[in-house]
């Protein structure tokens, strides 16, 4: 049975060893990036008391319709998950998971697209990454909306999309893009490129046709990370008349 180890208990306990790690590599917590010292730890583990306590509401809620609602995936995505779709595809997501930086998903209407992100958001959840899955329209007009506020609203917005662990942006291309739109989307996707956190973007179009279509900076900038095609017809459940 693990020992508990209260906040600022660890002050007192001074080296030790477990799992082969010296207290030394131990003091941050692994997830929140917290001191273990203040927030406290499980012995055997280098995620804080906050964290797995968090991870078993996370897991809990994901089992619930209310508790999917709560952590906005819609119910045509509840049980989204990698068992939706070919191993192909799990082995790309496997591959972005490892390298981090970003993943580029592009193919016809009703393959998956969207899907994916969803499980991919409910994949994530649990483990205590903050994650944010938009629509690149949606994401467009917040950032015009805050740009026409004046001031640093803009600058501020564009930043609080940065900083999520996990960002995943939908539909690239799916509604006409003005020139602000270029203009601010680009910036997200300089930024997120350059800080490298976990971040994936779906589309209708194939980059090259993004790239003549917008913009040769969102051609190089996506083409940087993992590029996985969804081919096929459309699976969206058809309505019997």
């Amino acid at each position: 049975m693990t020992e508990p180890v209260q906040a600022g208990d660890a002050l007192r306990m001074g080296k030790w060893k477990a799992r082969g790690v010296g207290w030394a590599e131990r003091r941050v917590c692994t997830r929140c990036k917290r001191s273990l010292e203040l927030t406290g730890f499980t012995k055997d583990s280098r995620v804080c008391n906050d964290c797995e306590a968090l991870v078993k509401l996370r897991t809990e809620q994901l089992k619930t319709r209310a508790g999917q609602l709560k952590c906005g995936i819609p119910p045509m995505y509840h049980g989204a998950c990698g068992n939706d779709f070919t191993s192909g595809v799990r082995d790309a997501v496997a591959l972005w998971k490892k390298r981090k930086g970003g993943l580029f998903v592009f193919g016809p209407c009703g393959t998956g697209k969207t899907r994916l992100l969803y499980a991919i958001k409910r994949m994530m959840l649990p483990t205590n990454r903050d994650t944010k899955l938009i629509t690149v329209a949606d994401m467009v007009r917040q950032l015009q909306a805050a740009a026409g506020s004046g001031g640093k609203a803009e600058g501020v917005l564009i930043k609080r999309f940065t900083n999520y662990s996990v960002l995943l942006m939908d539909d690239l291309g799916a509604s006409k893009m003005t020139e602000y739109a270029i203009s601010a989307f680009g910036d997200v996707l300089d930024k997120v490129s350059a800080w490298e956190p976990w971040y994936a973007v779906t589309s209708n179009l194939s980059l090259e046709k993004i790239g003549a279509d917008y913009s040769p900076r969102f051609e190089s900038r996506l083409s940087g990370g993992v590029i996985l095609e969804m081919a096929g017809k459309d699976r969206r459940p058809r309505r019997k008349e």
